[in-house]
């Protein structure tokens, strides 16, 4: 069996089945949760569910953040005291010969397709982030001069990439997500 489809069943699975139990307890309770946007309280909560998003998505590299659990961009990130919408992700590409750069769908576009991605230069703060991520580190954020909260993270291989980035081994640094937030009032 197809091992994406194995992973969406289990987690379809996984869900009904917290759904069923919470269910138990109180209907109302369930339908809630189901419908509650995933909140998050630190960057490092919301890149961990960016990356097993993208993990469990089909096809390779670029071609998966079009995908639905991509694109949902529902969450929010409760610092404590700030709240945080997200307002985009873009995957950095590292593996291509030449300057890195961030790949960003067309915005007139609902659904993109991995042809609907443009790329665009790394600003300063990615810049900075990507040589963070060469020394160890997995996370780097930062805010801009409008208030926006910038959040860039490491993606690193996992054995379960290694099959097709035959080059790299566990923990090598492929690419990165680039997180664009503002305030939600």
């Amino acid at each position: 069996m197809n091992r994406n489809f194995t992973a969406a069943m289990i987690g379809c699975v996984s869900l009904l089945g917290g759904a069923f139990v919470t269910a138990q307890q109180d209907p109302r309770t369930a339908l809630a949760a189901l419908l509650q946007p995933p909140q998050w309280e630190s960057c490092e909560e919301m890149h961990d569910t960016y990356t097993r998003r993208f993990a469990n998505a089909r096809g390779f590299g670029l071609a998966r953040m079009p995908q639905p659990a991509m694109t949902d961009r529902s969450g929010v990130l409760d610092t404590g005291r700030t709240k945080y919408a997200l307002d985009s992700i873009e995957l950095v590409g590292l593996l291509k010969p030449g300057m890195p750069v961030a790949y960003v769908p067309d915005l007139h576009t609902e659904r993109p397709s991995a042809a609907d991605f443009k790329s665009r230069p790394l600003t300063e703060a990615e810049n900075a982030a990507i040589a963070a991520f060469r020394q160890g580190r997995d996370i780097v954020s930062t805010s801009d001069a409008s208030g926006a909260l910038l959040c860039v993270g490491a993606l690193r291989a996992k054995e379960s990439c290694v099959g097709c980035h035959q080059d790299k081994k566990a923990g090598d640094l492929l690419g990165a997500f680039s997180y664009r937030l503002r305030e939600n009032r």
